[in-house]
């Protein structure tokens, strides 16, 4: 019976085709990770050949995951653009914490419980969310020895972690770093207090500047800034200040996102609408995007990626393996992995995906060939 159930949990979740080239929808949404590309709708016939290959770790090399993305789900509260797969904790951090250690236990199962040759020697980590700076340093130790100790790390694995300012100080950040965290994504979304504001961000201007130079005391020098474009009442000036305020902060990373007003979100039932006001115009977040190409390119930062620019040896490895459609690993509440020509995307509610973590549990060596069955 319980198998019966952990099967019907498990088919709960979405699985789709490997994408190819011609099926990238460039979507400059706001995000806080980088884009990963989208998938055709509906399944193809499942060659039992490949499949039967993919489950038993007998792939070619191209098709071992050696990335690995770790959702971290938990916010402070919701800004009013997000449709992320997020669990709000408010300001209490005991409740930070007591929220966080179930998850942890989650994690570590989910982990332990995927087959190890869906990946070797990774080479890229990314904590995403939510906001995975309320999280511990050993919190992120933890699942980082879990990842180690089932698939192995590089020696030099970028592991980048994403923070929000006002939620970690200098002590807080060593011990990330100490945990093995070696590039942060800095979500600053803009510098204009009154647009910080409008968004519902949890965090003040003042915040963003203490947490930049919380990365310079500590030595930090991998670290990227995140902006967002076309927010309401936002000038093209505006957007210009924010972008040489992010420069004048010296990131290696700049990734800048036009606002893309998503279904269920605060904005979306508020009523507002991309190209009308208090939106920026077409032509205006057009304005926006050309200059931000214009001012970064001319300062050193090559444009790689439709919404990302690194400085010279600085490009994020987790972003191209999500750019180059190559095969991923991905743990956590609404995380997606692409594996064995397939993407499995994990139950976005948290009960579900504890419910989900049970299930994979108890069916063991039958997820190995869950591949067979779809």
């Amino acid at each position: 019976m319980i198998q019966f159930l952990s099967l019907a949990v498990l088919f709960s979740v979405f699985v789709r085709p490997k994408p190819t080239a011609t099926v990238f929808r460039c979507r400059q949404a706001v995000q806080r990770r980088p884009i990963v590309p989208s998938f055709p709708r509906g399944k193809r016939p499942v060659n039992r050949r490949t499949a039967a290959r993919a489950s038993s770790g007998r792939e070619s090399d191209g098709q071992i995951s050696r990335a690995a993305y770790i959702h971290v789900p938990f916010c402070r509260r919701r800004c009013f653009y997000c449709d992320f797969a997020i669990s709000v904790v408010g300001d209490s951090r005991s409740k930070w914490e007591s929220e966080h250690e179930g998850y942890l236990q989650a994690l570590l199962a989910e982990i332990e419980t995927t087959p190890s040759e869906w990946g070797s020697c990774l080479t890229s980590v990314f904590f995403g969310g939510g906001t995975p700076s309320l999280a511990s340093p050993s919190f992120i130790k933890k699942v980082i020895e879990a990842l180690d100790k089932r698939y192995g790390l590089a020696k030099h694995a970028e592991i980048s972690m994403e923070m929000d300012p006002g939620t970690f100080d200098l002590e807080k950040l060593r011990g990330f770093l100490h945990a093995g965290v070696n590039r942060v994504s800095l979500g600053v979304q803009t510098f204009d207090p009154n647009l910080l504001k409008e968004i519902g961000r949890a965090h003040s201007l003042e915040d963003v500047y203490h947490a930049i130079e919380t990365l310079h005391a500590a030595g930090v020098d991998n670290f990227s800034i995140d902006l967002i474009s076309g927010l309401p009442n936002q000038k093209v000036e505006d957007w210009r200040e924010s972008v040489l305020n992010a420069i004048r902060c010296n990131p290696t990373h700049i990734s800048t996102y036009d606002l893309m007003v998503e279904q269920k979100t605060a904005f979306d039932r508020w009523g507002l609408t991309p190209g009308e006001p208090p939106l920026p115009s077409e032509a205006e977040t057009l304005d926006m995007y050309r200059l931000t190409q214009k001012l970064l390119t001319g300062e050193g930062y090559d444009h790689y990626e439709i919404s990302n620019y690194a400085k010279e040896g600085y490009q994020c490895r987790h972003n191209r393996v999500y750019w180059e459609v190559k095969p991923f690993l991905a743990f956590g509440m609404g995380a997606a992995s692409y594996t064995g020509d397939r993407r499995l995307t994990r139950p976005r509610k948290l009960g579900l995906y504890m419910e989900f973590v049970e299930a994979i549990k108890h069916l063991g060596s039958t997820l190995r060939n869950l591949t067979h069955m779809l």
